[in-house]
């Protein structure tokens, strides 16, 4: 659990479980402590590498809104940014 610069709680496994649901998703870490609102960090799974951009986007996208409609309204999360490379190797 950690506490959102707004002074809210929130408890990352429920968000982490709720994206578990999309076969793209391998691995995800939500955080957020001091922040405004939690982030989420996604690895791929071998499927979602293997989509196009368009594909996995979009259903990042539905995934992230069919989450914000299950979870408290400062749990949400807001933006998303797809990074193409590889951050470490």
């Amino acid at each position: 659990m950690f506490k959102s610069s707004k002074g809210e709680y929130i408890m990352p496994v429920t968000i982490e479980n709720l994206f578990n649901e999309n076969p793209y998703i391998e691995q995800i870490c939500v955080m957020g402590s001091n922040l405004p609102q939690p982030v989420a960090l996604v690895v791929l799974s071998d499927i979602g590498k293997a989509v196009n951009k368009s594909t996995l986007v979009s259903s990042l996208t539905e995934t992230i809104q069919i989450i914000n409609t299950q979870v408290n309204h400062y749990e949400h999360i807001r933006k998303s940014h797809h990074c193409q490379r590889k951050l470490v190797s």
